[in-house]
C-alpha cells in the first residue's frame, strides 16, 4: 500500500511445511517483505523513496520477526530469520494489526457479509448485484 492505495496483492498455499501457526503466519510475513523489498527498488528506481511497514494480525510472527534467532521455535528453517537482521536494523518495521481490521483475511478465511463489505470498502471497492453496468452509475 502506498498511501490508501493498494500495488499488488495475492493469495495462494503455502509451500513450506509449517509445525505451527506462527511459524507459518511468519512464513508469510517472510514472503511479504521480499514483495515489499521489490516493490521499494522499483519505486527508488523512478525516484520515489520508500520505507517498508509490514502489517500482520500474527502475534507469534511479529514476535518471531522482531527477536534474533530462532527462539522457541527451533524447528524454524534458519534461512527464513534473514528478515530478522532487517528489522534490528530499522530497515523494515513490522505493526501489529487487530484481525478484525486486516484486509488480508477477506482472501484467507471465511468472513461474513458485514466484515466482506467492510473490508471492501476500506479499499474503496463496493458490492453491485445486477451485473457491471449497476455499479457504475
Amino acid at each position: 500500500m502506498i498511501g490508501d492505495h493498494c500495488l499488488k496483492s495475492w493469495s495462494k498455499t503455502q509451500e513450506a511445511i509449517a509445525l505451527s501457526s506462527g511459524e507459518a503466519e511468519y512464513y508469510a510475513l517472510v514472503q511479504a517483505v521480499s514483495q515489499a523489498i521489490g516493490m521499494k527498488n522499483m519505486m527508488m528506481d523512478l525516484g520515489i523513496p520508500m520505507d517498508i511497514v509490514v502489517k500482520t494480525d500474527a502475534s507469534a510472527a511479529k514476535g518471531i520477526a522482531s527477536r534474533r534467532g530462532a527462539g522457541k521455535v527451533r524447528h524454524i528453517d534458519v534461512h527464513q530469520l534473514w528478515v530478522q537482521d532487517l528489522v534490528a536494523k530499522g530497515e523494515i518495521r513490522i505493526l501489529k494489526v487487530p484481525g478484525s481490521e486486516n484486509l488480508a483475511d477477506v482472501l484467507t478465511k471465511h468472513v461474513n457479509r458485514d466484515t466482506l463489505d467492510k473490508m471492501l470498502e476500506g479499499q474503496e471497492f463496493k458490492s453491485c448485484t445486477g451485473g457491471m453496468t449497476s455499479c457504475l452509475g
